[in-house]
């Protein structure tokens, strides 16, 4: 709600019917107050303006300028190595691993990609005083399960940035289900590790199987110790069904017994790939969800456990795109040659902006299409335009948003408790670029 040209929010409070939160993210304010408060600010003249010349006072963090910082930065390259997989989870939205999902990138193609992206960024300005390149090894299926493959590009990555005298660093995400080697490998040449395990056995041998239809969760648990045990910096990623729904106290306290301190992701699965017509999972009701998501998050705070969801993982920092996929926008190159915002697989055709010619070995890039996938932010949803999590959930998840599978209920219930934690906790919020 605008005042003037302050955004202020007005933040009803779940079992309070007498106080609400004033939160202005632009001026890094949070206020417990009356309800009545509301009411003045909206009827007396002299009340408000007061108020807003005290909050004239705080500093002003400007959402255009704050959007530029974020956006006007070296993008992310992301190379998958195969779309196939060594597990075939019940949900996974991209099928890896399936009869037409076997597609493993020659040593070849992958160099040629490596070449063209260091040729293209050569005129980019370099965002930091480090030199420091981002890369994902991720998008289609599994890396690991084409590990000499994997190595290979990783080593040709670090050895490119050696000669050109930039620093690398490697993140993926992984399903875990690999030995030592690969585990090995991985601690000492990745910076970060998205690390999908569902939780305790039954629920990860259930949604989780091997592609023969074993138990993976052994293996897991092992890679999970594994990183943990050499100080890896991986987080948890767990996949929330309807099998799994009433039992997410449970999934924390089992990660956060052998692995404190480790966050761990909840994110509701969703009607993609392999989902699609499973009867043996089904997505989360998204209004139980939003319930038990609630339920979690105070659950997680009573027993000191770091617990993060997308749509509302970020209050330390406030951001105008929900992440640099769609911001930068960032690289992904697919099994197939396109050129895409995000490693998601079987993205809808917005957010495709390229190619990689594979007869002429250069990337082709087509600039209004990125000038599309630049424009999935805040600025353009009109629906956020009132909402106070817009600055920090950023409207979500644009692929999600564009297949309109985005659970507002859920991400505006967890943010005013995780907006009133704050508040109890004493915590001041100061606004960043993401």
């Amino acid at each position: 709600m605008y005042f003037g040209t302050e955004e202020i929010f007005f933040v009803d409070i779940i079992d309070d019917s007498d106080n609400i939160l004033v939160y202005v993210p632009l001026r890094s304010y949070l206020a417990l107050v009356n309800k009545n408060f509301k009411q003045k600010m909206l009827k007396s003249q002299d009340f408000s303006n007061k108020f807003l010349s005290y909050l004239k006072k705080k500093n002003y963090i400007d959402p255009v300028v704050l959007h530029k910082k974020s956006v006007d930065i070296l993008p992310q390259l992301s190379i998958p190595v195969t779309d196939g997989c060594n597990l075939r989870c019940e949900y996974c939205y991209f099928r890896a691993g399936d009869e037409d999902k076997k597609t493993v990138q020659s040593k070849e193609e992958l160099a040629s990609y490596v070449e063209a992206y260091f040729n293209r960024i050569e005129n980019y300005p370099i965002k930091n005083s480090s030199n420091i390149i981002d890369v994902a090894i991720a998008g289609g299926g599994e890396p690991t399960s084409q590990f000499e493959t994997m190595k290979y590009v990783v080593e040709l990555i670090e050895e490119k940035c050696l000669h050109l005298g930039y620093k690398v660093r490697f993140n993926m995400p992984t399903n875990g289900f690999f030995g030592d080697e690969i585990r090995d490998f991985i601690v000492k040449h990745f910076s970060q590790v998205s690390l999908s395990f569902d939780g305790p056995e039954d629920i990860q041998n259930f949604q989780r199987p091997t592609r023969s239809g074993g138990k993976s969760f052994k293996k897991v648990y092992e890679t999970a110790k594994f990183f943990y045990d050499r100080g890896l910096s991986f987080a948890f990623r767990s996949t929330i069904t309807d099998y799994s729904l009433y039992r997410i106290p449970e999934i924390l306290d089992f990660f956060n017994k052998d692995f404190p301190q480790k966050i761990i992701g909840i994110e509701a699965m969703n009607l993609y790939g392999r989902a699609i017509g499973n009867s043996k999972v089904s997505p989360p009701n998204p209004v139980i969800f939003a319930d038990k998501l609630l339920e979690a998050y105070e659950y997680a705070h009573r027993k000191k456990i770091s617990i993060k969801t997308a749509g509302v993982g970020k209050y330390e920092q406030l951001r105008t795109v929900f992440c640099g996929s769609v911001g930068i926008p960032n690289w992904t190159i697919t099994t197939d040659g396109r050129i895409t915002s995000c490693t998601r697989d079987n993205l809808p055709e917005i957010f495709s902006f390229g190619h990689y010619d594979r007869n002429e070995k250069k990337l082709k890039l087509d600039l209004n299409k990125i000038k599309k996938v630049r424009d999935l932010n805040i600025f353009n949803y009109p629906e956020c335009a009132d909402c106070f999590c817009k600055y920090n959930c950023a409207g979500d998840c644009p692929d999600l948003r564009v297949s309109n599978m985005i659970n507002c209920d859920a991400t505006k219930k967890v943010a005013a408790y995780v907006l009133l934690s704050k508040l109890n906790n004493k915590e001041i919020l100061y606004g960043s670029s993401c």
